[in-house]
């Protein structure tokens, strides 16, 4: 499903920036 996918791609990119702290900001938003 998308949602799996969505879920899938943010934890891959947030592992991957997690050093900047963007992941924070996006559920900011």
């Amino acid at each position: 499903s998308v949602i799996a996918i969505t879920i899938y791609v943010s934890k891959k990119t947030s592992g991957e920036i997690s050093e900047f702290g963007t992941h924070r900001s996006l559920w900011r938003i």
